[in-house]
């Protein structure tokens, strides 16, 4: 999914909503008791900006009379909850915004509060208080809006349903940040949905802004709306060079008049009406022509030393292969190699922790995987099983494959929350990991740790010892005490290349590829999955 930056702000240190730019702007808060909290909220949205479009207050509490309670310039939609003393949600919109709504109560528990917005712009919009609102109507953008007591910040079997339920339709959450801090316990449980009609989140901008209202954070998306911004946007991220056209120039200075440079009698001043001519000249033949591919940045991140860098090491390596036999080049090159790589490693799509846990790489997986689900979804309904393979692998299967050796080992708590999310896809296709010949997460650790092995090992297989033993020519698993190293390439590299049959060990590394994945599939999971996680020897 395309990452949302989140800024967190305290209250004082916000600027006011830029009002000169064609936007709609949402708040939400927690507000624990209408009746208690509404003047000091009255203050805060007064000092943050008078451009607040939509006001979503939960947890009112109940109204007696709701009237009492309104905001000037705004008009009250109220869903009279009855649950507990504690239920209730609020609505304000401005007075001039053109919208619907209806409640609807779902079961004894749950009561659904469904708004359609339709600004000056003419485009819709849908706020709704509970997940349940989904629905199939041509609208700009959905908002899923609301305190609900769903902590995205953990991965558990709950939050993972939920935020998996909603990316099936399309929704991407804007606020991923801790919402309520209570000592040392942080949750975001005030959650923002957004699913606009082209996809694009790239000009939402949501915030979430330490206030001391309630023990809830405010949360906040401004949508922009204008199409000049988006176009200005676009023509900005595009690299422009100047160029200036030698004929033109060349005619412009053959058709000026220099009499008056001529017969200016101070020098100085002749010396600077030329090089006012010059200057106008080569300013009216100067034309902005879009940058070349290859005057073009491709990432933010890549400076012109990166660049430098790059060639400079390209550069070593084909002086190295015309002199394969130089010792000291070699050396040269591996240390700038190396050097290099580990200084661009972090911008490769790898995210490392400290602790070499994998948790965090695994959870940035998870979330591109979890905005592809929807596109898979609707492709379900088009492509037959065959294509839909296919399209599993170049677009679920490429994303599980990258870099796995290097986190495919990781704890199976960590590795757990993928595997539910890789068999949501084979619901779609409606086949088992067997039918549709697929690996799971530990299987494909499996397949890429052997491959890279047989590739990387040289010449034939040379017994260990003297000794007529049956493990004389397996490979040698080097001694690794730690949990770390034992989840490493270089120890069940070769553990698990000795588990494979001595054919293939044989076969050349062209014809390899089919025959070993095959016989992968073949082992039932629970062996593949005790090899690596150390139940077998």
């Amino acid at each position: 999914m395309t990452h949302t930056v989140i800024t967190i702000i305290h209250h004082s240190a916000v600027l006011n909503i830029n009002s000169n730019i064609d936007s709609f702007c949402v708040i939400h808060n927690n507000i624990r008791s209408l009746n208690k909290n509404l003047d000091e909220f009255k203050i805060f949205i007064h000092d943050i900006s008078p451009n607040i479009d939509c006001i979503i207050l939960t947890e009112t509490w109940k109204l007696d009379d709701p009237s009492l309670y309104n905001i000037d310039g705004y008009n009250m939609i109220y869903n009279f909850g009855e649950l507990n003393q504690n239920d209730g949600v609020v609505a304000y919109l401005k007075h001039d915004l053109e919208y619907t709504y209806q409640i609807t109560k779902l079961n004894r528990t749950m009561k659904l509060l469904d708004i359609k917005i339709k600004t000056k712009s003419k485009k819709c919009y849908k706020c709704s208080s509970y997940l349940q609102s989904i629905k199939f109507q041509k609208t700009e953008y959905y908002l899923l809006i609301g305190d609900i007591n769903i902590d995205i910040l953990q991965i558990n079997d709950v939050s993972t349903e939920y935020i998996n339920t909603l990316c099936e339709f399309g929704y991407t959450s804007a606020i991923n940040g801790a919402t309520r801090v209570e000592k040392n316990n942080k949750t975001c449980i005030d959650h923002i949905f957004i699913k606009p009609k082209n996809d694009n989140i790239d000009y939402c901008i949501p915030l979430i802004i330490k206030t001391d209202i309630t023990d809830h954070y405010t949360t906040m998306i401004q949508i922009i709306l204008s199409n000049n911004i988006l176009e200005n946007e676009q023509h900005r991220n595009q690299t422009f060079i100047q160029q200036i056209d030698n004929q033109n120039l060349a005619n412009i200075l053959s058709n000026t008049s220099w009499e008056t440079v001529y017969t200016t009698p101070n020098v100085e001043s002749a010396t600077n009406m030329f090089i006012n001519i010059i200057t106008q000249a080569v300013a009216n033949s100067t034309i902005e022509k879009k940058a070349k591919r290859k005057y073009t940045k491709k990432t933010p991140w890549i400076t012109n030393a990166l660049l430098k860098s790059v060639s400079t090491k390209n550069k070593m390596f084909k002086t190295l292969q015309n002199n394969p036999n130089n010792e000291d080049l070699k050396i040269e090159y591996r240390n700038y190699r190396n050097k290099l790589t580990n200084l661009i490693k972090k911008y490769l799509g790898l995210v490392i922790d400290k602790h070499l846990k994998w948790n965090l790489h695994i959870q940035f997986v998870i979330k591109k995987l979890q905005f592809i689900l929807h596109k898979f979804k609707l492709l379900c309904n088009t492509l037959g099983q065959d294509i839909l393979r296919t399209v599993y692998y170049a677009l679920v299967e490429s994303h599980l494959k990258y870099a796995i050796l290097a986190w495919g080992a990781a704890a199976k708590s960590h590795i757990k929350p993928l595997e539910i999310l890789q068999k949501k896809f084979l619901k779609l296709i409606d086949l088992l990991y067997t039918e549709a010949k697929i690996c799971d997460i530990r299987q494909l650790f499996f397949y890429n740790c052997t491959y890279k092995y047989h590739k990387t090992r040289s010449g034939p297989i040379l017994p260990r010892h003297e000794y007529g033993t049956r493990n004389r020519f397996q490979f040698t698993v080097p001694m690794m005490t730690k949990t770390t190293g034992q989840r490493s390439y270089n120890y069940l590299g070769p553990k698990l290349y000795n588990t494979i049959p001595e054919e293939l060990k044989q076969i050349n590394n062209k014809s390899i590829k089919y025959k070993l994945k095959s016989f992968i599939l073949t082992l039932p999971r629970e062996i593949c999955h005790n090899y690596i996680e150390n139940k077998m020897n």
